[in-house]
């Protein structure tokens, strides 16, 4: 006997639909976005320091770095 529909596993979809890259409308893009801004030149780890400090909800440094790629490949909306 053959059975239909069991090809494709439902779920979950990968990724967050509908942004143009990662990060897009968040408020801590937003602050990567204005600590970039004040001290340009400056690294990520030295940044990362700074913004961990500015919400009481903290984000791990690899996180960190993910938001400020995305604020330096997307400097404005």
């Amino acid at each position: 006997m053959e059975r239909k529909g069991r090809g494709h596993v439902g779920g979950r979809p990968k990724g967050r639909r509908g942004l143009a890259y990662p990060y897009q409308g968040d408020e801590w893009l937003t602050l990567a976005r204005q600590a970039l801004k004040g001290n340009p030149g400056v690294t990520n780890a030295e940044l990362i320091t700074q913004l961990q400090g500015q919400k009481e909800r903290t984000y791990s440094c690899p996180v960190w770095n993910l938001i400020l790629k995305s604020a330096r490949e997307h400097p404005e909306d």
